[in-house]
């Protein structure tokens, strides 16, 4: 069972190469994977491979393989090894990696291949469920998360303090992070869940959120496996009917999933938990009847920092408000949550701020709310708050620019506040105007211009390729950042995510989607997802390009691989992929520098 090397195939693909007990060979294919470094036919097994979601892994001993069922015609085959991330020796010996591969025809595999001796290995085979009820939540491999200023998966853990306010208990796992697959596969065996609750994020992590699902279903086939998010919602039927999932949350999923796990412990019917989807016996889709939203955020317990390994992420992060107004053809977050938003109060925002300043000694903290100031007398008492504490902490948010005046900005910055994100999307008033954004572009302008001077960083992003766009519309936006030059420039290309007007409404819009797989939509408009009529996603790159060429005429510093090496301490950057860490960075180029200087 020696794996003798890996290989590149004619095609293109990568295969690995082993031993069997008959004497022959046998080979699988890992679709999908790429070969770092020189291209030889033979690559010895010590050799780098990455991934198309970026994730680069050092293979160094084989340690087996396992078959898990995907619920179709095909089984999927993982692998595991010995692995190392970045250099950095993972803290298992097991490492699944590049799921759902293809065995070789001529050779089926049994249930577990793997004959080592490693407790981790064989905690892979099926599993039954505690007799005491336990729930698992999974956060699933997000795509290019290692381009991103990863924060604590706020939602399940929303969830889980829910759970154990009912002392339910709970454990998280964000898979985004590289050591959580093998702690996930180690804690099984001591865990074994009753339930699992799936996390359906996005369409770019909708297939990892889809493998995770379908692994769990293969080992712990007794366990009930809920999902939640947009996309789950959104897809409820098909998740279900093909078995990837019993229940699917409808909506928000603090009470509701609680109330399912109570519901079931109790021998109460599904059909009396409001906000839930699953099948009948007949196979039909049942809704239940819808939950109302939780009104008053306070209502819901604080999350329990403590069970997050606060040095393994980039930002410290906080949800204060859920929802947002407004209808952006291009935004499913609104449509999610009905374009209503509700919010904390002052007291317990400063008190999220103070408890995280307090145990962990945060300096600085990003609050990710759609639109922070929406509420101009709630943003006003969160920052009179925090000036009466004496809090002494760094923050920035996300807003609009006709949700801040010169008053508000001078109050915020007393406050703590170092930068803000706005959401400007085009420098050309028809654009946004074509996207409903219900913005007067002057309005982005005079918010600019006003935190500069008043010493609040500023950070917008900008969408290539929006519906009618043309040359001449995206040459006004350049004019425009040019003009007011904010600080840090994200250029984005157009994503049809999910949910949205624009994905509804695609071949009325004169858009097209040239990238089929989701899981490769990386939101970099060098490697764009869509192209329009009017805009073909070569000059959509080439434009892009001419951007980035401008605005390093005028100071700025492009962010590409090193991403987080240069932005510390840069003035002005501008960056066509993820932005990594929008907080942390922020304040300490802030405080390297002298405020009010471009």
């Amino acid at each position: 069972m020696d794996v003798r090397a890996i290989i590149r195939q004619a095609n293109g693909d990568v295969c690995i190469l082993r031993n069997v007990d008959s004497g022959g060979d046998e080979h699988w294919s890992l679709p999908g994977v790429e070969l770092l470094g020189s291209e030889v036919p033979h690559i010895a097994l010590d050799r780098q491979i990455r991934n198309k979601f970026g994730v680069p892994f050092q293979l160094n001993r084989y340690l087996g393989a396992f078959r898990s069922s995907s619920g179709g015609s095909q089984d999927n085959v993982e692998l595991l090894f010995t692995a190392e991330l970045d250099g950095v020796p993972q803290d298992s010996d097991v490492r699944w990696c590049a799921p759902h591969m293809l065995p070789s025809t001529a050779h089926p595999l049994r249930r577990f291949l793997g004959q080592c001796s490693n407790d981790h290995a064989r905690s892979r085979a099926s599993l039954p469920i505690n007799s005491d009820v336990v729930v698992l939540l999974v956060q699933p491999f997000f795509p290019f998360s290692d381009r991103e200023a990863l924060s604590i998966p706020l939602g399940l853990a929303g969830i889980q303090a829910v759970l154990q306010a009912h002392r339910i208990p709970t454990e998280v796992f964000d898979c985004c992070l590289p050591t959580e697959y093998p702690r996930l596969v180690r804690s099984l065996s001591r865990l074994r869940p009753a339930f699992v609750g799936v996390q359906f994020h996005s369409d770019m992590s909708f297939d990892w959120a889809i493998r995770t699902c379908r692994w769990l279903r293969s080992v712990l086939p007794e366990a009930t496996l809920v999902g939640g998010g947009e996309l789950a919602t959104r897809r409820a039927f098909t998740l279900l009917s093909d078995h990837t999932l019993d229940y699917v949350v409808d909506g928000e999923g603090d009470l509701t999933f609680a109330e399912l796990v109570l519901a079931t412990r109790e021998c109460r019917p599904a059909s009396s938990v409001a906000g839930l989807k699953y099948l009948d016996d007949s196979g039909s889709l049942v809704s239940t009847h819808r939950r109302t939203y939780v009104r008053n955020l306070d209502d819901l317990p604080m999350i329990d920092i403590d069970a997050f390994d606060w040095s393994q992420y980039g930002q410290w992060t906080l949800f204060t408000s859920r929802g947002c107004p407004f209808r952006c053809t291009f935004c499913s977050s609104a449509a999610f949550w009905q374009h209503s938003i509700r919010f904390q109060s002052p007291a317990r925002v400063v008190d999220e701020l103070a408890r995280l300043k307090e145990r962990y000694g945060a300096t600085d903290i990003y609050i990710a709310d759609d639109i922070f100031t929406v509420n101009r007398k709630r943003t006003v008492a969160i920052c009179s708050e925090i000036i009466r504490r004496g809090l002494k902490v760094k923050w920035s948010c996300l807003t609009r620019a006709d949700c801040v005046d010169r008053e508000l900005l001078i109050h915020m910055h007393s406050a703590g506040c170092a930068q803000i994100s706005f959401g400007l999307e085009s420098g050309n008033q028809s654009s946004l105007d074509r996207v409903n954004k219900a913005m007067e572009l002057h309005k982005s302008a005079t918010a600019l211009l006003l935190s500069h001077e008043i010493g609040i960083r500023t950070r917008v992003s900008v969408i290539f390729g929006l519906p009618g766009d043309t040359e001449s519309d995206l040459r006004s936006t350049l004019s425009f950042l040019l003009e007011v030059q904010p600080n840090e420039i994200q250029l984005y290309g157009l994503t049809p995510h999910d949910g949205t007007a624009l994905y509804a409404n695609l071949d009325n819009l004169g858009v097209r989607i040239i990238n089929p797989e989701p899981a490769y939509w990386s939101r970099d408009v060098l490697n764009p997802v869509c192209e329009t009529d009017l805009l073909p996603a070569a000059r959509i790159v080439s434009l892009a390009k001419e951007f980035i060429t401008s605005l390093q005429s005028v100071g700025y510093t492009y962010l590409s691989d090193d991403m987080p090496k240069k932005k510390i301490g840069a003035r002005k950057t501008v960056a066509t992929s993820f932005s990594p860490v929008q907080g942390i960075g922020a304040v300490q180029a802030e405080d390297s520098l002298s405020s009010g200087t471009k």
